[in-house]
């Protein structure tokens, strides 16, 4: 997920910041040090302000992202945020084409709209628990 990875080379690149901040809250929290000091302390760190912009950047599109696909998927079953992945040769044992079977499916799905393309559905074999755990894959017949 992009999130991740901009999220890993943000703390890659502050990390030196960030263990220089631990240390001096280490030291600060054993200390009678005010809420007021502590602020200072940490504004006295650029790169940590910095950081702190980009990561809670990230934060606020990804709370989008899944509020957004929260609520596009409302009133059906297949939770886009919850997905296995599984080995395409499950589906194609209970019948479907999806390949060598050397490869890995997440939803494996069919989307049918209506005509004017306002609405869409997801159709998708892979059935999961509420929790994304992969159950098992329905037939063609039988999704």
């Amino acid at each position: 997920m992009q999130f991740n990875k901009n999220l890993a080379a943000i703390g890659n690149n502050y990390s030196s910041t960030l263990s220089n901040l631990n240390t001096a809250y280490e030291t600060a929290k054993n200390s009678d040090i005010s809420d007021a000091d502590w602020l200072s302390l940490v504004n006295s760190y650029p790169e940590l302000a910095s950081a702190t912009e980009k990561i809670n950047a990230q934060i606020k599109k990804r709370d989008a992202a899944i509020k957004e696909t929260l609520e596009l998927q409302k009133g059906g079953n297949v939770d886009l945020l919850h997905r296995p992945t599984i080995s395409t040769q499950q589906l194609n044992k209970v019948g479907w084409d999806a390949g060598s079977g050397l490869g890995k499916a997440t939803v494996f799905s069919s989307t049918y709209s209506n005509e004017n393309g306002t609405v869409a559905m997801n159709f998708t074999p892979i059935m999961t628990d509420q929790n994304g755990k992969f159950l098992r894959a329905l037939s063609p017949d039988g999704l």
